[in-house]
């Protein structure tokens, strides 16, 4: 694809990100141009400008299947078998409404501690239960009447009293697994469409129970050790 065509799609492709448009080809757009950036090799990708890349990457995020998605807990100790019972909540704004669905995270992995990591590493996915959830949303979406889900508050929860949450150093995220795992900051910087009040929300959001200097410096909610 050559620069200018680059930047046609680009261009588009913000307008739909970003609410421009408002019929439900933008499916069909976004899919579109996600896919031509896809084709291109991971290596090829990454010489992009980085602005570029995060363009592109927000729409894949935006159109990749649910299924796909891994949610990654570091943990100190063993969690127990409290951890296979985990669901997440999916957030997103629904006539300027905040609204929740609760899923189940399916326990995939777990990698107890080596010499090279010294941590419990758990690897969630969501299951068959969230598909017909997931279809009937996106429709909505890119129809606009409902806003993109908001990644950075996915984060897996226990029934009370089943795992000690304390022992979960931190949430990683490989919601496009090709681009490796990333901490909550790295995934909220790679999604074009935050502003700068989404992350003073999201810092000033009691809700995300875990781990977020990554995205807000030093906040933490117990004092716990780095990787």
């Amino acid at each position: 694809m050559n620069l200018s065509k680059h930047l046609s799609v680009i261009l588009i492709l913000s307008l739909v990100i970003l609410g421009g448009c408002t019929s439900k080809a933008n499916y069909s757009i976004v899919k579109g141009a996600s896919a031509s950036w896809e084709v291109q090799p991971l290596a090829v990708r990454q010489t992009y400008p980085k602005w570029m890349q995060h363009v592109y990457m927000t729409a894949q995020m935006q159109t990749s299947d649910i299924q796909t998605w891994e949610v990654h807990v570091i943990a100190i100790n063993d969690l127990g078998e409290g951890a296979k019972n985990a669901f997440a909540e999916l957030r997103y704004t629904n006539d300027g409404e905040v609204t929740f669905n609760k899923f189940p995270l399916h326990l995939k992995e777990v990698d107890p501690p080596t010499e090279a990591k010294r941590y419990y590493h758990y690897v969630y996915q969501f299951g068959d239960e969230t598909k017909d959830f997931y279809e009937a949303f996106m429709l909505k979406r890119f129809d606009y009447e409902y806003s993109p889900i908001d990644f950075h508050y996915i984060q897996p929860l226990y029934e009370k009293g089943s795992v000690d949450t304390s022992n979960i150093v931190r949430i990683e995220y490989a919601i496009l697994p090709e681009y490796g795992v990333k901490t909550v900051g790295e995934l909220m910087r790679t999604n074009f469409r935050l502003n700068k009040k989404d992350w003073v929300s999201f810092c000033s959001d009691a809700y995300y129970i875990y781990r977020k200097d990554s995205a807000c410096g030093e906040i933490t909610l117990t004092d716990l050790p780095s990787d």
